[in-house]
């Protein structure tokens, strides 16, 4: 089930250096919109989903 007005995106990481930018830049997005909750797939990390909410990951 997805929640209404949920929205998706892709991003491909070339490199551990693009990866690191990218989750950098997603922690900066998500403390700047502390009422989201951001769900991540993660392949580089094993296939693990990131949650993060006000900056912070929270699983």
């Amino acid at each position: 089930m997805e929640p209404g007005g949920a929205r998706w995106g892709f991003t491909r990481a070339r490199d551990e250096r693009d990866r690191l930018r990218l989750l950098m830049t997603l922690r900066k997005m998500s403390r700047a919109t502390p009422r989201l909750t951001w769900v991540m797939y993660d392949e580089g990390n094993g296939g693990k989903e990131v949650v993060l909410k006000g900056g912070v990951v929270v699983a």
